[in-house]
C-alpha cells in the first residue's frame, strides 16, 4: 500500500489549521499514513439503527497527516462517512451542501479536488462504501429506517439489498466481496446491534456469528482476515478458527468503533477515557496473542468539544473479490 496525499502548506497552513480545527497540544504520536476522520460536536453511534441522526450538531471531515490536520472538503454545511477508493484516487462521502439539505453521496477526486454528486434525492443517503466493478453500497432512509442499496457509481441501476422493518447500516466490504452491516437482533426487529453479512446482489444474508447477546457494531476487517468491532467499553474480534468472538485485550476506554489498521500493524482508534468526554484519535500497538493489553493508547489528535470518529486510511488497498 502507498500514501497518495502530499503535505500542504507550511507555517501559514499550520496556523490556519490550528484556528480551524482546534489542534491540540497533546497531539503526540503521528500515524505512518494519512488518516481521514469525521469531527463532530455530538456523536450518537447507534442513532442510525433507530432511524435517527448520528450527528445532530453537524460534522466535518478532516485530513490528519503527520501531526497536522486540516479540513478535507470546504464549501459544505456538513460532511462525514469517508470511504477511500481501492486505488486511493477518489473518496466517497456523505455530505450536505446546504444546511437544510438531506445527506447525499458525493465523490471527491484527489488529483484536482473536483466534486460530483453520486446519489441525490430527498431522503438521507449515508455511509457510502466502494464495491468492485465501479459500484457502491450505501444506506438510504425510508419509512422503516435505513436500508442498504447497491448502485453504479453513476448513481443509476440501484438494487435494494435489505427489506427489514428496521434500519441496516453498512460497516465495510470484506475481502471476499461480502458487505458487513449492522442491524438489530433478531434481524430488523430487535434493539441490540449485531453484525450481519450480505452479498452485493442481495443474497446470502446471515449473522457473522451465532453467539448473540452482546452489542456489536463498528466492524472492520484486518489484513489477517479477522474482523474487529466494539462493544463500546471493549473491543473483540471474529477469527476463522473460532465459532464465537474472541476478546481483544485493549486498554480500558470507550471505543466508538471503526478500527483502522495501518500498514505497520498499528491500530488507529477513536476512544475516550471518561464517559461523556470527547472521542479522540488514538493509536495502539495490539498483541492479539496476549491477554495483557500491553502498550498504552497514544494520542494522535484531540480537539476539545469535538469527537473524532470513523478513522479511514488514505492508502491504496486490495480490491475485494
Amino acid at each position: 500500500m502507498k500514501a497518495v496525499f502530499g503535505l500542504r502548506g507550511a507555517a501559514l497552513s499550520f496556523i490556519l489549521v490550528a484556528l480551524l480545527c482546534g489542534f491540540s497540544a497533546n497531539t503526540a504520536i503521528a500515524p505512518d499514513v494519512p488518516v481521514i476522520v469525521t469531527s463532530t460536536p455530538r456523536y450518537d453511534a447507534l442513532a442510525a439503527l433507530r432511524g435517527g441522526e448520528r450527528f445532530p450538531q453537524g460534522a466535518h471531515l478532516l485530513l490528519v497527516q503527520g501531526k497536522k490536520a486540516e479540513p478535507l472538503i470546504t464549501g459544505f454545511a456538513a460532511t462525514a462517512d469517508a470511504s477511500v477508493s481501492f486505488d486511493a484516487k477518489t473518496i466517497l462521502f456523505a455530505g450536505k451542501k446546504n444546511e437544510g439539505d438531506p445527506w447525499q453521496v458525493w465523490e471527491l477526486a484527489l488529483a484536482d479536488h473536483s466534486l460530483r454528486r453520486v446519489i441525490g434525492g430527498t431522503a438521507d443517503a449515508v455511509r457510502p462504501l466502494y464495491l468492485p466493478g465501479r459500484r457502491l453500497v450505501f444506506a438510504r432512509r425510508g419509512s422503516q429506517g435505513y436500508q442498504l442499496i447497491a448502485a453504479d457509481l453513476d448513481g443509476k441501476s440501484e438494487l435494494p439489498l435489505t427489506y427489514t422493518p428496521a434500519s441496516a447500516i453498512p460497516d465495510t466490504v470484506l475481502a471476499d466481496g461480502r458487505i458487513l452491516f449492522e442491524a438489530g437482533f433478531p434481524l430488523g426487529t430487535g434493539s441490540a446491534p449485531e453484525l450481519y453479512l450480505v452479498y452485493s446482489d442481495g443474497s446470502g444474508v446471515e449473522s457473522y456469528r451465532c453467539d448473540h447477546g452482546a452489542h456489536r457494531w463498528g466492524g472492520q476487517q484486518l489484513a489477517s482476515g479477522d474482523v474487529v468491532f466494539t462493544h463500546g467499553s471493549s473491543l473483540a474480534r471474529f477469527t476463522s478458527p473460532l465459532a464465537q468472538e474472541a476478546h481483544v485485550a485493549a486498554p480500558a476506554a470507550e471505543y466508538a468503533g471503526a478500527i483502522a489498521e495501518s500498514p505497520s500493524g498499528v491500530w488507529i482508534v477513536s476512544a475516550r477515557i471518561s464517559h461523556g468526554g470527547d472521542y479522540a484519535l488514538k493509536s495502539w500497538q495490539p498483541n492479539l496473542s496476549s491477554a495483557n493489553a500491553g502498550s498504552p493508547l497514544n494520542t494522535v489528535l484531540a480537539q476539545p468539544g469535538q469527537n473524532l470518529i470513523e478513522p479511514v486510511l488514505l492508502v491504496s488497498r486490495e480490491r475485494p473479490k
